[in-house]
């Protein structure tokens, strides 16, 4: 898929394999403002998970990953997907690639016959919590670090 933003192209495509999957979660580890490793034990045997039971989409601009998502839209019993993670590059934050991202996942969710999505999000991220409520998601639970959202769809 492409889309154009303002001076650049991003297309986006899904990926599988475990190898790239590493690679990508590696490069935006410190993007969060909870490094993903610190919260996963094994980032390769993560990635093995997301390779194996994940959709996984990467925005590229000219062939540079500028960001991902990764999301489970496989629980049929409930309907709920879960998006696991979503992150963009600091050179690249509000242009729309975020939403472009969530948008892709909404879609494939919705495809996959999910009625709901569900995510986990720090409660220090003031910037994602205000990006998920300006796209209609709302604040189920919490815990002592994290807020639980959720988005008809």
């Amino acid at each position: 898929m492409s889309n154009e933003q303002e001076d650049f192209t991003v297309t986006t495509r899904k990926i599988q394999e475990e190898s790239e999957i590493i690679s990508v979660i590696n490069s935006f580890d410190r993007s969060f403002p909870r490094p993903l490793s610190s919260r996963v034990e094994n980032l390769s045997e993560y990635a093995k998970k997301l390779a194996k039971n994940a959709i996984f989409i990467v925005a590229e601009d000219n062939f540079n990953v500028i960001g991902f998502t990764a999301m489970y839209a496989n629980d049929s019993i409930s309907g709920q997907a879960y998006l696991a993670q979503i992150a963009v590059s600091k050179e690249y934050l509000g242009q729309k690639i975020g939403n472009l991202l969530l948008s892709l996942c909404e879609k494939t969710a919705r495809e996959n016959g999910m009625k709901t999505m569900k995510l986990e999000v720090d409660k220090i991220n003031e910037r994602a919590i205000e990006f998920y409520k300006k796209d209609g998601f709302l604040t189920e639970s919490a815990n002592d670090l994290s807020f639980f959202m959720v988005k008809n769809l």
